[in-house]
């Protein structure tokens, strides 16, 4: 930590990916229900049925991505079996039902997925693109690594943009819409170290940004 500011904090801030100041507005889970607080701090429901977890709130407030239960339904994945969840999208007015928009395992969204050996399943860290047409996500595809998903949502078409640790949507500023993604490769001296890349909407590198072993050096952090 440099002057109590986590180190991978720092070392990507340039980026200035943070949310702008607003009235707070927030998702939560209980129970396997979702629920929605407005900026006045009023709560209300958006699902039912105590399978549901995991929100997260676009960008503009509007909508929501939650993951949902399959009672019964597996699958196998890079961590063994695991549950055969679903994404869904729920408005936060209530005016429209949520809404399916991702079936998991070997056929997706009703249709044959082509790489059998990556299975879509398991969702974590699914966020909203600032326009709310895409939705990345990363699944457990092998024992020791993530894919990075993205979900077209007009058409539903799911695309894996590469192997790595985790990913941040950029909110604000020059790289709206744009990723920053992590690898952790295995080197010669250090063993595995976190490294961190400006990626485009579509996954691909535009630049290495830092690692933490080069980062802690520089600063002289122990």
């Amino acid at each position: 930590m440099l002057r109590g500011i986590p180190s991978s904090a720092v070392c990507i801030g340039f980026l200035a990916f943070g949310a702008a100041t607003a009235p707070a507005q927030s998702v939560s889970e209980r129970n396997g229900h979702i629920f929605f607080t407005d900026q006045n701090g009023v709560e209300k429901p958006i699902t039912n049925g105590n399978l549901d977890s995991e929100p997260h709130l676009s960008f503009d407030k509007r909508q929501i991505v939650f993951v949902r239960q399959t009672p019964g339904q597996t699958v196998e994945n890079g961590s063994g079996n695991v549950d055969n969840t679903e994404l869904w999208i729920a408005s936060v007015d209530g005016r429209k039902q949520p809404k399916r928009v991702l079936t998991g395992g070997g056929i997706i969204n009703g249709k044959e997925w082509p790489n059998q050996k990556l299975v879509i399943a398991d969702f974590s860290n699914r966020q909203f693109s600032p326009d709310a047409t895409r939705i990345y996500f990363k699944v457990y595809a092998w024992v020791t690594a993530f894919e990075i998903m993205m979900l077209d949502v007009p058409t539903g078409n799911v695309t894996p943009l590469f192997p790595g640790g985790d990913v941040e949507v950029i909110g604000t500023g020059k790289y709206r819409g744009f990723l920053i993604g992590t690898t952790d490769p295995l080197t010669k001296n250090h063993g595995r170290i976190i490294v961190y890349w400006l990626l485009n909407p579509n996954g691909k590198a535009v630049k290495r940004i830092c690692d933490l072993i080069r980062f802690k050096r520089k600063y002289d952090i122990r």
